[in-house]
């Protein structure tokens, strides 16, 4: 792992937005002009893609009890709100 990847950089110093753009780019193999093609498809063969993962996303049902427990806690809060101010 080299020093931008390194989330435990001990110093500002060695963190990748303080570096100078052609230490950057000597240290990540890359020029001004960005990766040629074949060395692009190398580090897709070899790294993926760059994604994050993507989480599913919660059932129909699930949204529908959070929309319920959401309304009834905000009709509460309305209902407390209008009390107070009543007296």
């Amino acid at each position: 792992m080299n020093s931008l990847s390194n989330p435990e950089a001990s110093s500002p110093a060695e963190f990748w937005h303080t570096q100078p753009e052609a230490d950057l780019l000597l240290k990540l193999e890359a020029t001004s002009k960005g990766l040629s093609k074949q060395e692009a498809q190398l580090r897709l063969k070899t790294h993926g893609p760059n994604q994050l993962p993507q989480a599913e996303p919660p059932a129909w049902w699930i949204i529908a009890i959070r929309q319920f427990v959401k309304g009834r806690v905000n009709s509460y809060q309305c209902g407390g709100v209008k009390v107070y101010h009543s007296g």
